[in-house]
């Protein structure tokens, strides 16, 4: 024989057997529990810090139909969350999961609700009596959206969704999170082979000033300014951020002569005369001021030491 609203041995819901009947039951107690968790004002900023227990509420009003819960019953029914671990949790499990109180019917309904969004951009209880009714997912019949509105009050489903969904936001963030330190690491390691290369080509420039002959500052400067820029992103920077110094090469042209544009003034130096020495230091100067100059060239008594060692060695 099923249960009835006048059954006062009524435990559960779900088994109430006559559709209309349960419906009303779960009206009344969704109204019910609604209210009182209003009344908790238990909240902190990451949510509820209780949840109202449906199961005690219901064996109250199928005794006491005309009165109202005392506090101490009100106490009986409020069940703490912990927030411990930086999410709701309740008896050791997330909000999200089944409750104690929950028949299992009841939390597969709710689990397909709650996962809706993990395949969809959005949830629906329309969506959710269609999964119903094509999966058969619960042993639940007739289910109306009026029955799910009533269902949803009962079982909280507005702040375990909340939660859920808040929890899977963490995780994404998470893993951007662990994504963009691996983008920065990998551009960290670029920023510092192509700084290698700059202080490859600027000691070999300082020592063998025949090089002098094949420099090319254009691709030179490209190449600093993409070392600069890695190297900026990777420690969440931006990377287009001009030097301290707005001094730059910005033409140098090799053809016997060299044409250096330094403050907006160019000048014209044959390459093989006795200047070799003045122009390389004059670019040494630029780097240094651009704050593009390597630390193992930063000194520059250094870089005037390889400048001299270089002309000794060209000269004999």
């Amino acid at each position: 024989m099923g249960k009835n609203l006048e059954d006062n041995t009524l435990s559960r819901v779900s088994d109430i057997q006559k559709v209309d009947q349960k419906v009303r039951m779960l009206t009344l107690l969704g109204d019910k529990v609604q209210a009182l968790q209003n009344s908790l004002e238990q909240e902190n900023s990451q949510g509820s810090l209780a949840y109202i227990d449906p199961q005690v509420v219901l064996e109250f009003i199928t005794t006491n139909n005309e009165t109202e819960l005392t506090q101490t019953e009100i106490n009986m029914a409020t069940v703490d969350i912990d927030y411990m671990e930086g999410f709701p949790i309740i008896n050791g499990l997330p909000f999200w999961e089944r409750l104690d109180c929950e028949p299992l019917d009841y939390y597969k309904m709710f689990k397909l609700y709650r996962n809706q969004k993990l395949t969809d951009s959005t949830r629906s209880f329309e969506k959710l009596i269609d999964q119903l009714k094509n999966h058969h997912t619960t042993t639940e019949t007739a289910i109306t959206a009026g029955y799910v509105h009533a269902l949803a009050k009962v079982y909280h489903w507005r702040e375990r969704i909340k939660a859920f969904d808040d929890y899977q936001g963490f995780l994404i963030e998470k893993e951007r999170e662990k994504l963009t330190t691996a983008m920065n690491g990998r551009h960290q390691k670029t920023a510092e082979k192509m700084w290698d290369l700059c202080e490859t080509y600027l000691t070999e420039l300082a020592t063998k000033p025949d090089k002098m002959l094949n420099f090319k500052p254009a691709e030179f400067k490209a190449l600093l300014v993409e070392a600069r820029k890695l190297e900026r992103l990777s420690l969440g920077l931006p990377g287009d951020k001009p030097p301290i110094q707005s001094t730059e090469i910005t033409n140098i042209k090799i053809d016997n002569k060299t044409q250096i544009n330094t403050k907006n003034e160019s000048k014209t130096i044959n390459l093989p005369s006795g200047e070799k020495k003045k122009i390389l230091q004059e670019i040494v100067d630029v780097l240094h001021n651009a704050k593009a100059l390597p630390e193992t060239l930063e000194a520059q008594g250094d870089v005037q030491g390889e400048i001299e060692k270089g002309e000794e060695n060209g000269n004999t």
